[in-house]
């Protein structure tokens, strides 16, 4: 790749795509079968070549190439050496923060992927080359987040995979700057995001039809992941996330939509999505939405203090006054 400079042209285009494609399978080939032909590409530097680009605006062929050139060596190199090696000097960050062009559909996808990727490779020992505590930083998963409401479902579900292997690492220091910096933002957009999905729901009930009902089960089906994803990060028993996320959920979500709905009602259709940011003044849901989704919060979640707090928000509601 030196031989083309810094600077790839769309003459050069295509040999360098095919060259960072064909590197990428001979460095898993080497790393698998000759630790010499590895040897060789510590010893060039290749991977800092490969990046040079990262300093100047890249073709969106040569961003995806890239992105899946470095997601194949995430997910294939075996030894602890080479994947160390990958990892070190700072490379894979400065991909992930690179502002690459996110309208590309393919890259988009490309980029949500490799995240992923390199999200499972995350333990204590590999936390250190993503999580920088001097300077407060952890792009992958600060960058991922910014997705949460991705118009694509792959994308929105690969966010959430990304987020619990990064809240299963046992790091004090780590965990302390996601309750700090990210935490309550990010379960606000989120419980935001998920109020406005059930607006959306209860006004395709209101005009259901048989050609339509393909697409409400889709948007039944996402509430519950949903609904199981948060869940999730409740069992892995994070105190201090679990009390952040415990609040927005009762005070954002089920106290002000689906309570409020069974205990006053709304026409169905009447609730109005209000985008995926923090819902201002929140719809009001039809009740036998409400109902069903109460039904299912119920049934999905088991941590104490939420579910206490969802049976309390009940029953002041019947009380009324």
């Amino acid at each position: 790749m030196e031989k083309y400079g810094g600077a790839v042209t769309a003459k050069t285009l295509p040999v360098v795509v095919e060259t960072l494609r064909q590197l990428a399978e001979l460095i898993v080939w080497g790393d698998q079968n000759d630790p010499r032909f590895f040897d060789v590409f510590l010893e060039k530097a290749t991977l800092s070549h490969m990046l040079r680009g990262l300093g100047q605006r890249m073709p969106v062929r040569l961003q995806i190439q890239l992105v899946q050139t470095l997601s194949i060596l995430m997910e294939n190199l075996k030894s602890e050496m080479a994947l160390f090696y990958i990892l070190s000097n700072n490379h894979i960050n400065e991909l992930i923060s690179y502002r690459l062009d996110f309208s590309d559909e393919d890259l988009m996808a490309n980029y949500i992927s490799f995240l992923k990727t390199v999200s499972l490779k995350l333990n204590p020992q590999t936390l250190q080359f993503f999580f920088n505590e001097r300077q407060n930083e952890f792009p992958l998963y600060t960058e991922a987040i910014r997705f949460y409401s991705h118009p694509e479902s792959m994308i929105r579900v690969a966010v959430r995979t990304l987020t619990l292997n990064v809240y299963k690492v046992e790091d004090q220091a780590m965990r302390k700057f996601i309750l700090d910096k990210s935490a309550a933002t990010y379960f606000s957009n989120l419980v935001g995001f998920l109020a406005a999905q059930c607006a959306r729901l209860d006004g395709l009930l209101a005009e259901a039809t048989h050609a339509r009902r393909g697409r409400l089960q889709d948007f039944t089906d996402e509430l519950l992941d949903l609904f199981y994803y948060l869940h999730d990060v409740l069992a892995l028993g994070i105190e201090q996330l679990n009390q952040v996320l415990t609040f927005h959920l009762v005070e954002y979500f089920f106290a002000p939509l689906l309570v409020a709905a069974v205990v006053q009602g709304a026409p169905p259709g009447q609730a109005q999505a209000d985008g995926a940011a923090q819902v201002q003044g929140p719809p009001r849901l039809s009740r036998r939405l409400a109902l069903f989704l109460l039904g299912e919060a119920l049934h999905v979640f088991t941590h104490p203090p939420l579910v206490n707090a969802l049976g309390a928000a009940l029953f002041a509601a019947a009380a009324g006054p």
